[in-house]
């Protein structure tokens, strides 16, 4: 009996290997089939405010604004047009095409990170030009604003008065203060250091300066802002490990496989033992 009992155990063993490995050969090979087909394209975009432009700066001492939360608002509109399906935008038509969001938007510090996939090369390339477009637009709208706020600023005086400028100025100029002291202090400058520290000093000469400084910001320097900088792209095709896929498959089926044999087991001797039980009983 229990040499019968070892072989069918055997039997049940080499059967769930069997199956199991055909199981994960098939199963294998049509996903990474399927997940190979997909194109991957991520893309990063940067507003002005990350990086110290002394144009920008003047422009926002100027006009006592920040700009940051119009992009903010921007970005929240862009990812609408682009996340949701069934606009007229080749973003949404790839996005439309699938079953699981497809179309990943993060905004963080100023930056935009966009992910991407899809089994179209040129709909994610597509959709890539759409984007900057949008991006484009906005520059744009965002220098008008600025020229049309100086300008205003500039022929209303009473009003530009009122403003709290001298309060912006004064803030301004004890940040840069004290980021020259804190650079001067480090003994280890690097090049971006240097460069930091250089900008900050020209913008405490401006600041300094007593001629009118809305002439020192002119619509050509607007003009020249690079508002919102396309910082990474990385478009790839999907890659992945067969092996790895087959053996993970292959683990999972065989111990399902084993576990039903096991619980027929059970469920076999379980009825005998009711059986028996039965007999006695009678």
């Amino acid at each position: 009996q229990l040499e019968i009992d070892h072989l069918e155990i055997m039997k049940k063993i080499f059967l769930s290997i069997v199956l199991s490995s055909l199981i994960s050969f098939t199963a294998s090979i049509i996903l990474v089939k399927k997940v190979s087909d997909n194109w991957e394209l991520d893309l990063n975009y940067e507003h002005i405010s990350r990086e110290l432009d002394v144009d920008y700066e003047i422009a926002m001492q100027i006009t006592g604004n920040t700009y940051e939360r119009n992009f903010m608002r921007y970005v929240d509109l862009l990812d609408n047009k682009i996340s949701t399906p069934g606009k007229l935008n080749p973003c949404s038509k790839a996005r439309s095409q699938s079953n699981v969001p497809n179309i990943l938007l993060s905004y963080n510090n100023d930056a935009v990170k966009i992910s991407m996939n899809h089994k179209d090369k040129e709909l994610l390339l597509n959709c890539e030009k759409f984007i900057d477009k949008e991006m484009n637009l906005f520059s744009k709208k965002l220098q008008k604003l600025i020229k049309e706020t100086i300008k205003y600023q500039l022929q209303n005086p009473i009003t530009k008065n009122k403003t709290n400028t001298d309060i912006n100025e004064k803030k301004i100029y004890d940040l840069l203060a004290q980021e020259i002291i804190r650079k001067q202090s480090d003994s280890d400058l690097q090049y971006e250091d240097l460069k930091n520290l250089a900008t900050s000093l020209t913008i405490l000469n401006i600041l300094n300066a007593e001629k009118e400084r809305g002439a020192y910001i002119t619509d050509k320097k607007i003009d020249n802002l690079i508002i919102i900088k396309k910082t990474f792209k990385n478009l790839y095709k999907d890659k992945v490990n067969q092996k790895t896929v087959y053996l993970s498959i292959f683990i999972i089926s065989l111990s399902i496989l084993m576990f039903i044999f096991h619980f027929n087991k059970i469920s076999s001797k379980k009825n005998k033992i009711k059986k028996f039980l039965k007999i006695l009983i009678d």
